[in-house]
């Protein structure tokens, strides 16, 4: 199995907790984006 039993986040990294997972999967997204273009 490709995921291993993991979750699509688990297996990329993410952390997805709370009552509204939908918005704390945008806002982990939007700080990861925001993190690589500081980078640059």
């Amino acid at each position: 199995m490709a995921l291993e039993g993991k979750t699509p986040s688990e297996a990329c990294g993410m952390k997805i907790e709370g009552e509204n997972k939908w918005l704390t999967l945008i806002q982990n997204a939007s700080r990861k984006n925001n993190d690589n273009t500081s980078m640059s």
